[in-house]
């Protein structure tokens, strides 16, 4: 009957929903073996196996991946990544401009005449 199958289908649900926990906690919970790398998103610092890396360059732990491509997940975390990941470019932008910035000047100061007022 269709109840029984929509049943059995929650029970798998929830069934691997327990199973992503567990992998998570086991996976938060080992202390990393060979070298780690601190994932850009959770600030996580894992082995670097558990890395993917984004055509941009930029590496993301494989638990905040498989949280984005879950289609059971919350819409909320997809507002929080996107809200993170603009606010994250703009400051990585601002700071380049800023420090970009502080060079021109510094290089339009050192390249000026210097001046001597004999009193």
């Amino acid at each position: 009957s269709p109840q029984q199958q929509q049943q059995q289908q929650q029970q798998q649900q929830q069934q691997q929903q327990q199973q992503q926990q567990q992998q998570q906690q086991q996976e938060t919970t080992s202390l990393p073996v060979g070298p780690t790398q601190l994932c850009g998103i959770c600030f996580d610092e894992k082995p670097q196996t558990q890395f993917y890396e984004a055509p941009c360059g930029h590496n993301y732990c494989k638990q905040f991946i498989n949280i984005l491509t879950n289609k059971q997940t919350n819409k909320y975390i997809y507002i929080y990544v996107y809200v993170y990941v603009y606010v994250y470019v703009f400051i990585c932008l601002f700071v380049c401009l800023f420090v970009y910035l502080f060079i021109y000047v510094k290089q339009m100061i050192e390249s000026m005449p210097v001046q001597l007022h004999v009193v």
